[in-house]
């Protein structure tokens, strides 16, 4: 990512399979390391400050006075105070039954954003999370506004806020004369892992961008359901249904690898193309011609959100601050690599 981890505010759990998981230790550290020294908010299920604690605890301790303080917001199962347990019969993850009827929980504002927790079927307790930002002023029309006498200077920014400004000569210019309708804050949803995230629909009504799993191809659904994940298909569904603007698939199953046993040749003659690219196919036909653009995640990928969340060309292992001399294995370039590294010691262990 672009983003130094020691300016994040909150790391959001989806649920404690160590996939999921187990790097956040590493994070933790690499923000201590940059400096952090603001508290750090984990959210996540029923289980995530015993975990993060315990792993602490045994590999040499965590000390707010040197590092941070770690605030922990763990979402019990039953979602609120007094609702009842979404935990199934099994007793292990949530029932599909009740999370098609669940309300979402309401989080608060995390990083200026309100944030919810959806309940997600899958083999552990599991929540997706939708942040919403706030909406912000409609477009000040200033050639408008300075033709009916208003000033440059503070009385337009009074304006823009919604405030009515009284002119010289007495005339009262009211904000709906010369701004347009308030610019609703943009949704963006992460839904996995995930066999239904029906609970997911209403609050991603409208999503400006949902990044949903797809584990499987469309052909697998009854592995996927068995197993708590969705297809390519089963995720498509899922935009199409609450109207999202755009959909980025994650999470694929490692018989989408790009290894060369299984990446075909491109037609060019250039780089094996990449097989999870059949899981994006699968899902515009779901969506149709006209359907919200979808997205093959990568990793290090960037989605732009000054650009409708359009993916940058460049991953940004790529790009700044990825700049390290060792970098070029990492884009697959040994040879520069060899070169860029010859001057080190070499190792004597």
């Amino acid at each position: 990512t672009m983003l130094r981890a020691s300016r994040l505010e909150a790391i959001l759990l989806t649920h404690l399979h160590g996939d999921h998981c187990f790097g956040i230790f590493g994070l933790l550290h690499t923000a201590a390391m940059e400096g952090r020294k603001d508290p750090m908010l984990l959210v996540g299920p029923v289980g995530i400050r015993e975990m993060v604690e315990t792993v602490f605890r045994c590999s040499g301790g965590w000390f707010p006075a040197d590092c941070f303080e770690l605030q922990f917001l763990e979402i019990p199962t039953c979602g609120a105070p007094g609702r009842d347990s979404l935990v199934g019969e099994d007793g292990a993850g949530f029932s599909a039954e009740k999370c098609r009827t669940a309300a979402p929980v309401d989080l608060g504002l995390v990083g200026g954003m309100r944030l919810q927790a959806v309940p997600l079927v899958h083999s552990v307790p599991d929540w997706g999370y939708v942040l919403t930002e706030p909406d912000r002023p409609g477009v000040l029309d200033v050639k408008s506004a300075m033709s009916m006498g208003v000033p440059k200077g503070p009385q337009l920014g009074r304006l823009k806020s919604g405030e009515a400004v009284t002119l010289a000569d007495g005339r009262v210019v009211s904000p709906h004369q010369v701004v347009g309708p308030r610019i609703l804050g943009r949704t963006v949803a992460v839904l996995q892992d995930t066999s239904d995230a029906s609970a997911a629909i209403e609050p991603c009504r409208g999503a400006a961008v949902v990044v949903h799993e797809a584990t499987f191809a469309a052909d697998m659904e009854q592995d996927a359901l068995a197993k708590g994940h969705s297809t390519s298909a089963m995720a498509a569904d899922f935009a199409l249904r609450c109207g999202a603007k755009r959909l980025v698939l994650t999470h694929f199953s490692a018989r989408y690898s790009t290894s060369d046993a299984l990446a075909p040749a491109a037609a060019d003659g250039g780089p094996p193309a990449d097989p999870a690219g059949r899981l994006g196919e699968e899902a515009r036909a779901v969506l149709g011609p006209e359907g919200a653009p979808v997205v093959v995640a990568q990793d290090f990928m960037v989605l732009r959100g000054d650009r409708d969340f359009e993916p940058e060309p460049l991953l940004a292992v790529k790009r700044p601050p990825w700049h390290r001399q060792a970098v070029d294995v990492l884009m697959g370039d040994f040879a520069a690599a060899k070169r860029a590294c010859a001057h080190l010691a070499p190792c004597k262990c």
